[in-house]
């Protein structure tokens, strides 16, 4: 302290150092504590008293260190109403730095005041200088006393510099009339149609899931109708409780099983027949030879219907036994039924044989169907999947074609010189050579098409006004609304030219109004005058490309 000639010492921390406090106290060294932020020892820098446990510590802390004889407490990136609540509570001075003004006194460090400190520190003004006059200006350094002797540094010295700005040296243009357009609404319907192309893509998919025989693992298996009754008829079951729903039950299924092989297997109509009509059919077609089935089967069937009639319609209970001796007597009816049925003739095996080949042109076509849903998928899929990647523009260009896209895919593209004053090129087709009144003028297609190049070659006038030639060739071909700009276009070989580009409007032959945009240059190259249009649709991108690559081949080198 000697050394240094302070008068204080400053310590950071809490209750942790208020015994060393009270040492230097006894000792006549006054001391300042220091809570809050701990630049010393904190590794991060952030403001405290966020945390009740913070809030109570510091204020807890600030009491201990009052006791032990801090004459002050510096309070460091500490919380509004905590510094506050400090002040209120302790009789010593409350010294804030970044601490809001709610403290005795304040303090700046001075290496953040003058932005030297790499962290940004949010409680220190933010100052610069601006002028829109040159010249040089000042800024005054802070003054320091020590030892009741002013202490200062030199002035900071900012020159501020003029900018030239070139305002005459080249072309203006009036300012155009603000014109209304409407709202851009291009490109609203891709995100819905695709939500609603893949819902539709998910309900194909499962209607022909369910639909198609096809996407089944097992194979159909098709089970004669003797084998199919009998299997019913084991499966049957008479419930334990023996009521009589359950008979009514187990018998209804009894004769239906029966009825349904009499249909299937010997062409009667059963199921919609009483017994006794049922038995009286039975024995026509055994007397007319087309059922050798004898009395005794007829009987036991006859017998089983009744029961079954007693049992639905009289409510009657006949017992399990009887009711499992009726179905093992039923198994023995249809054993002998199908025994009593006759081998098919010649003609019916015939029938039969086409009946099969009707079913499986039925089965194939079908088939075929389902092939053809699935091809349509993966195309309507294959479709939107394109869309949504590469956009419309490109997969339909893909698709259906583009005359524009086909002359830059060209794989040999001509290099041929025009005119008397010759320009080479390098272009999609041979420029066809037209007639002209003034010089020379090739062509490669026109207005009408979404892309077109003309050159005309002709002597040099030095009268030309360049611009005003191609506007009133524009309107001559039925251009409106023309807008144009210029701008310094250098080709490879160093000779620069200026380079007139707009947009205009062109009714086609169909009466459609078409947004086309314009490419003029001009050179004065061999002896002459050159000049290359070029007129695109506006949305052709690939017309863009066609004049990019063009441009980029012009030469006047002929050898």
């Amino acid at each position: 302290m000697v050394e240094t000639k302070s008068d204080a010492v400053k310590l950071e921390g809490g209750e942790k150092i208020c015994q060393t406090i009270k040492i230097l106290v006894k000792n006549r060294i006054p001391v300042m504590g220091h809570l809050g932020l701990l630049p010393q020892t904190d590794k991060t820098f952030k403001f405290k008293g966020k945390k009740v446990s913070e809030r109570n510590k510091i204020l807890k802390d600030a009491e201990l260190l009052q006791s032990a004889g801090a004459f002050s407490i510096v309070l460091e990136c500490v919380e509004t109403s905590l510094s506050k609540m400090v002040t209120k509570q302790i009789n010593i001075p409350t010294i804030g730095i970044g601490a809001s003004n709610n403290c005795d006194g304040q303090i700046l460090v001075f290496d953040d005041l003058i932005g030297l400190n790499p962290i940004n520190v949010r409680f220190v003004k933010k100052y610069s200088l601006t002028s829109f006059e040159p010249g040089s200006f000042s800024i005054i350094p802070p003054i320091k006393i020590l030892d009741q002797i002013i202490k200062s540094r030199d002035s900071i010295i900012i020159s501020v510099s003029s900018v030239k700005v070139d305002t005459v040296s080249k072309k203006f243009f009036d300012i155009k009339n603000i014109i209304q357009v409407e709202r851009n609404n291009e490109g609203w319907w891709k995100k819905y149609f695709l939500i609603l192309s893949i819902i539709s893509i998910l309900i194909l998919s499962v209607k022909l899931y369910k639909e198609s025989k096809y996407f089944n693992s097992s194979k159909e298996i098709i089970t004669p109708p003797l084998e199919k009754a009998i299997e019913a008829l084991k499966s049957l079951e008479l419930n334990e409780s023996n009521n009589q729903s359950d008979y009514k039950e187990y018998y209804s299924k009894l004769t239906e099983i029966v009825k349904g092989y009499f249909e299937e297997e010997v062409k009667v109509d059963a199921l919609e027949s009483t017994t006794n009509e049922l038995i009286v059919k039975l024995e026509l077609l055994k007397d007319a030879g087309q059922l050798d089935i004898s009395k005794e089967t007829l009987k036991n069937f006859k017998s089983v219907l009744s029961t079954a009639d007693l049992v639905k319609f009289a409510k009657s209970a006949p017992g399990s036994k009887t009711a499992i001796l009726d179905k093992q007597l039923l198994e023995t009816v249809l054993v002998d039924t199908k025994e009593a049925i006759p081998e098919p003739s010649e003609e019916e095996l015939l029938q039969n044989e086409e009946y099969l080949k009707k079913i499986q042109g039925e089965k194939k076509r079908k088939f075929l169907i389902n092939i053809a849903k699935i091809l349509i998928t993966i195309i309507f899929i294959s479709l939107i999947a394109s869309i949504s990647i590469f956009g419309w523009e490109e997969v339909k260009d893909n698709v259906f074609g583009n005359s524009t896209k086909e002359l830059l895919q060209k794989e040999d593209w001509v290099v041929s010189s025009y005119g008397a004053f010759p320009i080479k090129i390098s272009s999609p087709d041979a420029l066809i050579r037209n007639d002209s009144k003034t010089g020379q003028l090739f062509s490669l297609q026109g207005l009408e098409d979404p892309f077109s190049l003309t050159i005309n070659t002709k002597p040099i006038n030095k009268e030309d006004e360049i611009q005003s030639i191609l506007i009133e060739k524009l309107k001559s071909k039925g251009a409106l609304n023309i807008l144009t700009q210029q701008e310094e276009f250098t080709l490879d070989n160093g000779i620069t030219t200026t380079r007139y580009y707009g947009s205009f409007d062109y009714i086609n032959n169909e009466n459609i109004s078409i947004k086309k945009e314009y490419s003029s240059l001009s050179f004065f190259e061999n002896g002459g005058n050159q000049t290359l249009n070029i007129i695109y649709d506006r949305n052709n991108r690939y017309a863009k490309q066609i004049r990019t690559r063009i441009e980029s081949s012009i030469d006047f080198n002929n050898k």
